[in-house]
């Protein structure tokens, strides 16, 4: 797995933790509320049935209704520096009720209390009503448990084994029945978390996509329509002038030709790239000298430089530390010194590289560069023009796709150069 992938799948594990947290403390804000709710009507309950301990079944009660009280606030008010105590202490006042029910349990018959059934009560809220971990679900059922056994072991009067037994079963079972539930639940929530993700990911990248075609169409209509437009102009131009003086026929001819180079180089790009994502590219090896072969492919974008007032530097640095020609690319076909690449393809990785660097950059300079490493050629483009955004640049081979939306309509294009320089590059290896 590699890094990227690495730091991807810890955010993935670290989102589902947050979510699988605030489903936690979601869920015991309902026991808060619970607890607050229907607590009054225990007081009553208590007094009748063991008032000589009134006060003391008071004081926990009112200890648990200012616990909940104090989590409702935290949560509520979204106190961030005081969540913690949501989050490690959350369960106490489940706790603090289980401990109420075991002394009226000590008081009131021990093993065979009818307050025994409270115990079964909070064990089922505490395990399958609160969104807990398996392990804090099965310890805190299994504490609820032993509320049960050890009040009615040290309660006064004659244990009845028989119900002591069945019942203490029942609860521990209970719990171990609990962790088995919630680590499926568990599962489960993943499950359900990761392909609502990965939904809410499609949609984004769909929406995504959505806006990168309608830039595209939108583009590839103004790449179409300004050269369309140039041709049109001229062709009433040749017809208004009748095509008298030579020069002037020559020179809108050219203008002309112009126009529809443009088109064919944003249709040969569409078709390009369709060919490409069918694997219907074929490469056409040869071997050549490639700091020479890229020298020459810059000679063309000299002049379109200089209109715009930049500077081309080309630098040869692949042969300074060794005086061996490079390795082979093709891993075994031909010498072991030779390169071998599609020269057509290859030109098109530099026109459009070195294409773009201009586009973007005036009264600036472009520093093509050629170095290599022991297996590989490394050719660079460098230039001081306006530069990418640092949020686009995890984007920029994607089709359709372009950096920086508010660019100067005159610098815009299909948005396919970059995508087809990087199915070209992969193709060399």
């Amino acid at each position: 797995m590699g890094e990227g992938q690495v730091r991807s799948q810890n955010k993935a594990n670290a989102d589902f933790e947050e979510y699988m947290r605030e489903k936690r403390r979601r869920s015991l804000v309902g026991i808060y509320i619970l607890g607050l709710t229907a607590s009054p009507a225990f007081f009553f309950l208590d007094y009748y049935v063991i008032g000589g301990h009134f006060w003391l079944l008071v004081t926990i009660r009112a200890l648990v209704t200012a616990v909940c009280i104090l989590f409702l606030v935290i949560y509520k008010k979204r106190l961030s520096k005081l969540m913690w105590l949501v989050d490690i202490f959350g369960a106490l006042p489940i706790l603090i009720v289980s401990a109420l029910i075991a002394i009226v349990v000590y008081y009131s018959g021990g093993s065979e209390s009818p307050y025994r059934v409270g115990f079964l009560m909070m064990t089922l809220i505490s395990g399958i009503y609160v969104y807990c971990s398996q392990i804090e679900g099965f310890i805190l059922t299994i504490g609820i448990a032993s509320l049960y056994t050890i009040p009615s072991l040290l309660a006064p009067g004659t244990l009845d084994l028989k119900e002591f037994i069945t019942y203490s079963a029942v609860l521990y079972a209970l719990s171990i029945m609990i962790y088995h539930a919630l680590r499926s639940r568990h599962h489960l929530e993943r499950e359900t978390f990761t392909a609502n993700r990965q939904i809410e990911e499609q949609n984004v990248q769909l929406q995504q996509l959505d806006k990168a075609k309608n830039r595209f169409f939108s583009n590839i209509t103004h790449e179409f329509r300004t050269p369309l437009v140039a041709l049109s102009s001229t062709i009433q131009m040749i017809a208004d002038q009748g095509l008298k003086d030579p020069e002037e026929q020559k020179r809108l001819l050219l203008s002309g030709k112009e126009s529809i180079d443009d088109m064919l180089d944003n249709v040969n790009d569409l078709l390009l790239k369709t060919r490409s994502e069918k694997g219907m590219v074929e490469m056409k090896w040869a071997e050549l000298d490639f700091p020479a072969f890229v020298e020459r492919a810059l000679k063309p974008f000299e002049t379109v430089a200089k209109k715009r007032g930049d500077e081309l530097v080309f630098k040869n640095y692949s042969d300074r530390n060794s005086p061996q020609p490079p390795l082979s690319l093709r891993g075994g076909e031909g010498r072991d010194d030779v390169f071998y690449a599609d020269r057509a393809k290859l030109k098109k990785v530099i026109n459009n590289l070195v294409g773009n660097a201009i586009k973007f950059t005036e009264n600036g300079t472009i520093e093509i560069t050629v170095d290599k490493d022991e297996s590989h050629y490394i050719l660079s483009v460098r230039d001081t023009g306006q530069g990418i955004p640092e949020e686009d640049l995890p984007t920029i081979f994607d089709p359709f796709t372009q950096a920086g939306n508010n660019l100067l309509r005159e610098a815009q294009g299909t948005g396919l150069g970059l995508a087809i320089v990087k199915d070209f590059v992969e193709k060399h290896g």
